[in-house]
């Protein structure tokens, strides 16, 4: 960071700070409260512009607390900025914010669906049939076998 300064600054979106946040907790094992006092330094450094600085240092602030991830709180922060409350989420964690609520995915099926069999199968297994072209027919679609006239 030495060749910048406050004429001629390094921008940092907002996205990039949930990176350091997510190493520094996971493989450094810092604790919240430290990672808070790290996030402090670019939000406050000259030389540098934050996107939505002020949604990132209420995220910083609110992390210690270990209601939410940080890239939940940023989003939380983001949204009441924006008046754009609710927030919608599958992350049942998130749902400790306030305003945020769960999305329904209890009404969405996710068993998995039997497939029709293959079509060699259901032409039982005749090649022709198979390996045939779809000719229309007045206003219907026709096999006919490889190399017919398909009238």
């Amino acid at each position: 960071m030495a060749h910048l300064s406050a004429e001629r600054y390094g921008f940092v979106y907002r996205e990039v700070m949930v990176e350091p946040v997510w190493v520094l907790e996971r493989s450094c094992r810092f604790s919240r409260d430290r990672i808070a006092t790290v996030l402090e330094e670019p939000v406050a450094t000259e030389e540098l512009v934050l996107e939505a600085a002020g949604d990132v240092a209420r995220a910083a602030r609110g992390f210690p607390q270990g209601r939410a991830d940080f890239s939940d709180l940023v989003i939380s922060a983001a949204a009441r900025r924006s008046g754009a409350l609710p927030i919608c989420t599958f992350d049942r964690q998130a749902t400790r914010l306030e305003g945020a609520e769960l999305v329904g995915i209890q009404a969405i099926d996710y068993r998995p669906r039997k497939l029709p069999p293959p079509l060699s199968r259901r032409a039982g297994g005749n090649p022709a049939v198979v390996a045939g072209r779809m000719s229309l027919d007045g206003n219907r679609m026709r096999r006919t076998p490889s190399g017919g006239s398909g009238s």
